[in-house]
């Protein structure tokens, strides 16, 4: 019937379209219910409607109009169009609409009119209302939302409180700071919390009202989730698939509402499996291997998703080996047993051995296998192994479709069985000459354990002559053995034997006797380095079998530890080195060529790693004489022991008054030989009778060694001392003789001197500097007396110029009567400091004074009297007695003696 009705209606409408004066039927909305939720963490109000029955069967489209009013009915805050088409199976209709503030705040008022295939509006429903706590009866300020919010970093919060009844709000705070205060009510205000808080989580909301102060709340501002990252599933027995991300990083805070929750979904997103934190797993559909995977995150402010198509035996990761074991161990194989609790009959697999020996050197092998149900026993077999080894082994598996490795097993280990040596010993002799033929040292070794593959028990050596006689012997426990032979040609062989059988032969020839050939040939020097030495030699045109280096690693040890190393024929050259050599070791190498009838000594080098100071210091003796001295000196610069090659010796000398030996003044000399055979210096240029420090060191490469030190003293100048006393030897015999036969003849000397000193004389002669020293010689020598002579003359000439600077003016009365001796001469009669006898007159006779003149002598200065007197009475000069030991002018006179 309501059909019937609705199709009536809508033929009358079509019939009447044009006239205004139809009245259009309308079907007013009725509000069943409105209801306040919190959606996704937001204020929600939730309204239900319904509408006449007519248009449900209908099913037609419809369109709605909702108000929404708060506090009071006259104030819409929104206004909304919501279009759906009616069902018979959608009766109620719903309709959602998230609010700033929460809804508890205040009264909201909602009403509803439609529009059927838009002609005209409906009347209002009714107001329907949804109470707010401000119409209660509540006595105590309310916060709302209350205990905590959480909110999305960037967005704005609002918060209310609720006064309660008969008081209002005075104040709301965030994190202790006031917020301007937004009226929603006669009861209510609010306020705005924007993302500028000092800190990101955990604010404190606070309200106080005039009577009573509400229950704080907490705010909350997180992030959305992250999508997650590197989403990967993978299976390991295919019977589950387990996902996992990399999460993102949380708060840090303990608070549960702000954790991220996952979820899985497949196919048409379906929920399938549990998540934790970082990890979903999901059991796996019998027979469906591709798989669409969603991963979902939420929290309570956002939503993430990641996806991923995969096919499962492509991610496949298996299950860790159990139960590894050996099941046979050969000389160069062993065979290798696992088992895998999982069924993998559906897919490959490939296994890898990794097979390491104790030296390190590692061995993987890849081995391919069809998989089997759960509980397959696998068994490989590993090849390419060394005989008498200890192994380490160790096995992964992964899918032909190669995902990822499962874990390595536990490692074990095992030995190979022992087989023949796979090569004869490395052989090699020492040979010293002796009366009755040559003493042989034979060696051999391997240059690994690896070769003998097992552990020797005894080698066999052969030795045949060059006659034919053989001789054959076991040696047991060492590797070298002592012989002698005769000057022939012999060839030996050596072949080791262990439990599995014997190695090839190993044949050294030895060469005919050459006498001292060898022992001639001069070593050459070489240099080397922390690493070793670099041995190169000529190569020998007669070459057949390569060449040997042999040298000792411990010199100068009671056992040499002879080394030696093989070269083929086509090289010149070689690397020596060895963990024993040792800075300051003297190392000789010799190299042999290898011929047809056996190997003969090539080359000697010797060297050393790094060359050091000498230890040792020189003995010196010397031989000095006045003006040098000669040093000689023993260094046994050919010892071996030396800690290098000695370049030569430096001497120091110097004085030892002076600087130390080493002083940079230039009162010492340095001198260097670089000759270490020279052991001789002269050092010239001495100072006689002094002593000298001298030092005498040898020196290498790396410098000068331990010094020898003495001090010597150069002789006295012997052979100029000899000259000098035997002039003063001649000089002592002339004056001797002179004196002797003066002596005779004194008083023949004594007139013959008067008549001298009587006669007048023009000689010039300079004045005489005297001193005490002529009476003490004539005292001495005796020759004259006071009175055998009464009085002698002195004549001292003078230029002119000098006599008139020196002397007076003379008196007219001299110039006058003796003019010719105006300037001829100076006078003086002296006698010796002696008075004369009682009653003797003295004779002296002046006859002229040109002047005056100084005596150093103060022996025989006369006094001023005598001198005047003798002035004004030249007739009658008298010998001076009273000889006064100053110094005083002197008168320059002329005399005549008045002696016979």
């Amino acid at each position: 019937m309501s059909l019937f009705l609705l199709l009536t209606f809508l033929l009358l409408r079509l019939d009447n379209g044009g006239c205004n004066n139809e009245v259009t039927p309308t079907f007013t909305p009725h509000i069943i219910a409105i209801m306040k939720m919190l959606v996704d963490n937001e204020e929600h109000l939730i309204v239900n409607w319904s509408v006449s029955d007519v248009v449900y069967k209908a099913e037609v489209n419809i369109t709605f109009q909702i108000q929404v009013s708060r506090t009071e009915v006259t104030n819409t805050i929104h206004t909304s169009n919501y279009t759906t088409v009616l069902t018979k199976n959608n009766t109620v209709l719903t309709w959602n609409w998230e609010s700033e503030i929460p809804l508890e705040c205040t009264s909201h008022f909602i009403r509803i009119r439609s529009n059927l295939n838009d002609t005209r509006w409906s009347d209002w429903s009714p107001w329907k209302a949804n109470s707010g706590i401000d119409t209660s009866k509540e006595t105590k300020a309310i916060l709302f939302p209350k205990d905590r919010k959480i909110a999305r970093n960037g967005s704005a919060v609002y918060f209310c409180c609720v006064a309660g009844k008969d008081e209002r709000v005075t104040r709301m705070s965030v994190h202790n700071k006031n917020y301007s205060l937004i009226q929603i009510s006669q009861r209510t205000q609010a306020i705005k919390v924007e993302y500028d808080l000092p800190v990101s989580y955990g604010n404190d909301i606070d309200c106080i009202a005039t009577k009573t102060k509400a229950d704080p709340s907490i705010l909350f501002f997180i992030n959305p989730p992250d999508v997650p990252n590197n989403l990967t599933c993978e299976t390991r027995d295919m019977k589950e698939v387990v996902c996992t991300w990399r999460p993102w990083q949380e708060a840090m805070n303990s608070n549960p509402d702000t954790e991220t929750i996952y979820s899985l979904y497949e196919g048409l997103l379906q929920k399938v499996g549990k998540c934790e934190k970082e990890s979903c797993s999901f059991k796996v559909t019998p027979g469906q291997n591709v798989y669409n995977i969603t991963v979902k995150a939420k929290n309570k402010v956002g939503k993430a998703a990641a996806h991923l198509n995969m096919d499962i035996t492509h991610r496949v990761y298996p299950v860790d080996l159990s139960e590894v074991s050996k099941n046979g161990v050969g000389p160069r194989t062993v065979n290798l047993s696992w088992f895998l609790k999982a069924n993998y009959s559906s897919l490959g697999l490939v296994c890898q051995t990794n097979i390491t020996t104790d030296n390190g050197n590692q061995k993987l092998q890849n081995h391919s296998f069809e998989g089997g149900l759960d509980n397959h026993s696998y068994t490989v077999t590993v090849d390419g192994l060394h005989p008498y080894t200890n192994y380490t082994v160790s096995i992964h598996c992964a899918s032909e479709h190669f995902w990822k490795w499962n874990s390595w097993s536990k490692a074990f280990s095992f030995i190979t069985e022992q087989d023949a040596p796979s090569v004869g010993p490395d052989v090699w002799r020492q040979i010293k000459r002796s009366p009755q033929g040559r003493n042989v040292t034979l060696y051999w070794k391997y240059s690994n354990n690896s070769e003998t593959n097992g552990p020797v028990l005894l080698y066999n050596i052969t030795r045949t002559s060059q006659g034919g006689s053989t001789q054959v012997e076991p040696v047991v426990g060492v590797n070298w053995k002592e012989f002698s032979i005769d000057q022939n040609a012999h060839t030996i062989t050596v072949r080791a034997v262990n439990s599995a059988g014997g190695s090839p032969t190993s044949i050294l020839n030895i060469p005919a006797d050459i006498g001292m050939a060898e022992e001639n040939i001069e070593a050459k020097q070489i240099n080397g380095n922390a690493e070793g030495f670099i041995i190169t030699w000529q190569q020998d045109l007669e070459v057949t079998c390569g060449y040997t280096v042999e040298w000792c690693d411990q010199v100068g040890a009671k056992t040499c530890d002879l080394q030696w190393k093989k070269f083929p024929s086509h090289t010149n050259s070689a690397f020596i080195t060895s963990a024993t050599f040792t800075a300051g070791k003297r190392y000789t190498f010799n190299v042999y060529v290898c011929k047809s009838d056996g190997d003969n000594l090539l080359e000697k080098k010797v060297g050393y790693t790094q060359e050091l100071v000498p230890s040792e210091m020189p003995w010196v003796t010397t031989q000095e004489d006045s003006s040098s001295v000669t040093l000689e000196w023993t260094f046994d610069d050919h010892n071996v022991m030396l800690p290098g090659f000695i370049k030569g010796y430096y001497v120091h000398i110097v004085k030892k008054n002076k600087a130390a030996a080493h002083s940079t003044e230039p009162n010492y000399s340095e001198f260097m030989i670089d000759s270490p055979s020279k052991k001789q210096l002269t050092v010239p240029n001495l100072q006689p009778s002094t002593d000298y420090n001298i030092t005498v060191a040898a020196f290498t490469a790396a410098g000068r060694g331990r010094e020898t030190f003495l001090t010597v003293r150069t002789r006295s100048d012997s052979a100029g001392l000899f000259k000098l006393g035997m002039v003063f030897l001649v000089l002592v015999l002339v004056a001797l003789i002179v004196i002797m036969c003066a002596w005779q003849y004194r008083r023949k000397l004594k007139k013959l001197g008067l008549l001298i000193c009587s006669s007048s004389t023009s000689g010039n002669i300079r004045a005489l500097q005297w001193d005490s020293s002529i009476f003490e010689t004539s005292k001495t020598v005796q020759s004259t007396e006071p009175e055998d002579c009464t009085y002698c003359k002195i004549e001292i000439v003078e230029s002119k110029k000098e006599k008139e600077e020196l002397l007076p003016t003379p008196s007219s009365e001299f110039e006058s009567e003796n003019e010719e001796f105006t300037v001829s001469h100076i006078a003086w009669t002296y006698c010796l400091n002696k008075p004369p006898a009682p009653g003797e007159k003295e004779n002296t006779d002046f006859k002229d004074l040109k002047g005056s003149v100084e005596f150093a002598n103060q022996s025989y200065f006369p006094d001023q009297n005598l001198l005047s007197s003798q002035e004004s009475d030249p007739q009658h000069l008298s010998t001076p007695t009273n000889l006064s030991p100053i110094k005083m002018a002197i008168a320059t006179l002329d005399y005549v003696s008045n002696t016979s």
